[in-house]
C-alpha cells in the first residue's frame, strides 16, 4: 500500500509560473485575436454607420435629381405652353391684322366707290347744267361776190342746258391759196352771259368785215377755186360747278366759201378740211 496519500506534497509554483511557454504564447494570440476582434467590430459598426449615411446621402442625391429633373421637366412644359401661348398670340395677332387689312380694303373699296359715285353724280350735275356752245350759222351780209367789199357773219348758239359765262369769240377772215390762222389778224367779241334753252336758243352774232374791197382777179381766183375765202376763229367760254366758275373745254371752227352752182339755193359756207390750233390761245384761255 503506498503511503504517497499521506506525504505532504511539495507547494505549488503560481499557475501563471506553471503555464508553459507555449501557453503563454497562445493566450496572448487569443488575446489579440480578441483586441483585433474587438477593433474589427467597431470598425465594421463605424463603416456600417458611414454606410448608411452615403447611403443616405445617395438617396438625398436621388431625390435632389428627382425634384432637379421634376422642376426641369415642369419649367419645359411651361416653356412648351409659352411657346403655343405665342404661336397662338402671334397667329391670332396676324389673323387680326389680316382682318384689319381686309377691313382697310374694304373701306378703301367704299370710299373708291363713294368717290366714284360723288364723281358720276357731279358730272351727272354738271353735264345737266352745262352749257354747249356751237358756232354753226355763216352767211353773207353782202351779196358775194357783185359786192367785193367782203363782210361775214357767224352765230354761236348755245345748245346746252345751263348758261355760259365769260363767252370770248376771236373771228377773222383770211384769203389764201392755203389756210392758214393767224390769231393775232383775228377780233376779239366778249360776252359775260349767255343763257340757255327755250324755242329761240341764245345766240351770240359776231361780223367780221374786210374793210378793202377784193380786187377782181382776187374774186376771180376765188370763184375758180385757186383761192379760199375763209372765215375762221376760237371760242372760250366758262360754266358754273356749285357756284364756282369753271373753264370749259374751247373749240375752234372754220368755214371757206364753197362756190356754190348758179342759182343752188344751198348755203354757200362748208367746213374747212383743217382747224386752228387750241395751242394759239393765249395761257389761262385754255383748259
Amino acid at each position: 500500500m503506498s503511503n504517497e496519500g499521506y506525504l505532504i506534497k511539495p507547494p505549488q509554483p503560481p499557475w501563471w509560473e506553471r503555464i508553459g511557454a507555449d501557453r503563454t504564447i497562445s493566450v496572448a494570440a487569443l488575446c489579440i485575436s480578441l483586441v483585433a476582434a474587438l477593433f474589427s467590430f467597431f470598425q465594421y459598426r463605424a463603416a456600417s454607420r458611414q454606410a448608411r449615411a452615403a447611403e443616405d446621402q445617395v438617396r438625398i442625391a436621388e431625390g435632389a435629381r428627382d425634384d432637379a429633373r421634376r422642376a426641369a421637366q415642369a419649367q419645359a412644359q411651361d416653356v412648351e405652353r409659352s411657346r403655343k401661348a405665342s404661336e397662338e398670340s402671334a397667329k391670332a395677332a396676324q389673323d387680326l391684322a389680316k382682318a384689319m387689312s381686309r377691313s382697310a380694303t374694304a373701306a378703301e373699296a367704299n370710299a373708291q366707290a363713294g368717290a366714284s359715285s360723288l364723281s358720276l353724280a357731279k358730272r351727272a350735275l354738271i353735264l345737266s347744267e352745262s352749257p354747249l356752245l356751237e358756232t354753226l350759222a355763216t352767211k353773207f351780209l353782202k351779196p358775194f361776190p357783185s359786192e367785193p367789199a367782203v363782210s361775214i357773219q357767224t352765230q354761236t348758239i348755245n345748245n346746252g342746258k345751263g348758261p355760259a359765262y365769260d363767252v370770248e369769240i376771236r373771228q377773222g377772215i383770211q384769203v389764201a391759196p392755203t389756210y392758214s390762222f393767224l390769231i393775232e389778224n383775228t377780233r376779239v367779241s366778249r360776252t359775260d352771259f349767255l343763257g340757255s334753252g327755250g324755242i329761240q336758243r341764245p345766240m351770240i352774232t359776231v361780223s367780221s368785215v374786210m374793210n378793202v374791197p377784193l380786187p377782181e382777179s382776187v374774186v376771180s381766183d376765188v370763184k375758180n377755186k385757186k383761192l379760199f375765202l375763209y372765215v375762221y376763229g376760237w371760242v372760250t367760254y366758262k360754266f358754273k360747278v356749285f357756284e364756282k366758275l369753271e373753264p370749259r373745254e374751247p373749240y375752234t371752227y372754220c368755214y371757206y366759201y364753197a362756190v356754190p352752182l348758179e342759182g343752188s339755193p344751198t348755203d354757200p359756207f362748208a367746213d374747212c378740211p383743217q382747224h386752228p390750233s387750241l395751242s394759239e390761245l393765249p395761257r389761262g384761255d385754255g383748259k
